[in-house]
């Protein structure tokens, strides 16, 4: 990683002060330029003094890039502190879907013995895709509702729909 956590304050530190100090020399250029400038103006004939105002410019140039590579730097720094961020939260969130998903698949199982108990069949799980599983368990719920005597709402209306949303998403 090309800057590390422990580091930040004082790459921070060193960024700031080393613009900081950029800023005032190319300041200090610029008044140095304006003074040669009015120099050269008022004796154009002295070519030591042209020379120098060039000199003095090219170097407020230089500066001034200095400055800007500096503050790009700086951005950098944070962009990489926020990437850095952001892959441990994706970490954190791998973590909880790792721990989440044997559970889901116990519930699935527990799901499925239960309606396997309910309606009296047993099947086995395997070489079915979840898609197979699934609408067999529908199915099997769909079944013991239709048999039972007591009142209970229409299975097929409330999952068949669900059904289709989760085949459109696979899809």
């Amino acid at each position: 990683m090309l800057f590390k956590k422990n580091d930040s304050a004082a790459i921070k530190e060193r960024a700031n002060a080393a613009l900081a100090k950029l800023q005032r020399d190319s300041q200090a250029m610029s008044m140095l330029r304006s003074r040669l400038e009015s120099k050269v103006n008022s004796n154009s004939q002295d070519q030591d003094l042209v020379k120098m105002l060039e000199l003095a410019r090219h170097g407020e140039q230089i500066l001034n890039g200095l400055s800007e590579k500096i503050t790009a730097v700086r951005f950098l720094e944070e962009f990489v502190m926020i990437m850095d961020s952001a892959a441990g939260s994706v970490n954190e969130i791998r973590g909880d879907i790792e721990y989440m998903i044997p559970i889901a698949e116990k519930a699935l199982q527990e799901i499925h013995d239960t309606v396997s108990k309910i309606s009296g069949q047993s099947y086995t799980m395997e070489d079915k895709s979840a898609l197979d599983i699934q609408q067999n368990i529908i199915d099997e719920a769909v079944r013991a509702a239709a048999t039972t005597t007591v009142a209970v709402p229409d299975l097929a209306a409330i999952v068949k729909p669900a059904k289709k949303e989760l085949e459109a998403e696979l899809a």
